[in-house]
């Protein structure tokens, strides 16, 4: 999933021979990636400045947005479990109304919608495993005065 957060179009996974703890896995990522992703990945410019992570420096983020509706990637890059706090800050001025789904992951982050000019949107949760992905989608409110919700980040 890191190469997917720095730019890359997809993930060819090889191992030889499987296992049948693998294949489930990686099967369910790939009709992610290939399904409800791909608008954002192959449509949507990558958002990687901006977004803050405070409480864990091993977490990678990056975000894409389709209409009203941001995809984030966020990947803990650590083997080891990351106790605590963690609290990921979107991009400022973004208003965020709900996490609307979860992709991948085990669907532990709460939203604090913020988005006004002093007060960042933010994702946090209590701890994050090692290794995890997460792949959420947010819905987002229209702030910009040309309707299109990007111009409020670009």
């Amino acid at each position: 999933m890191l190469s997917i957060n720095h730019g890359a179009k997809g993930i060819v996974m090889w191992a030889w021979p499987d296992s049948p703890s693998l294949t489930p896995i990686t099967s369910h990522l790939a009709s992610i990636l290939i399904g409800p992703c791909a608008p954002y990945l192959l449509g949507a410019q990558t958002i990687r400045a901006d977004l803050n992570v405070a409480g864990c420096q091993t977490i990678d983020v990056s975000a894409w947005i389709v209409g009203q509706t941001m995809l984030l990637s966020i990947v803990n890059h650590s083997n080891d479990e990351k106790p605590g706090l963690i609290t990921l800050s979107l991009p400022l001025g973004l208003q965020v109304k709900s996490i609307e789904s979860t992709l991948l992951g085990d669907g532990a982050w709460a939203l604090s919608p913020g988005g006004s000019a002093a007060l960042r949107a933010s994702l946090s949760r209590n701890g994050m495993p090692g290794l995890e992905s997460n792949l959420l989608t947010v819905r987002l409110q229209d702030v910009s005065a040309s309707g299109n919700v990007t111009a409020a980040i670009y």
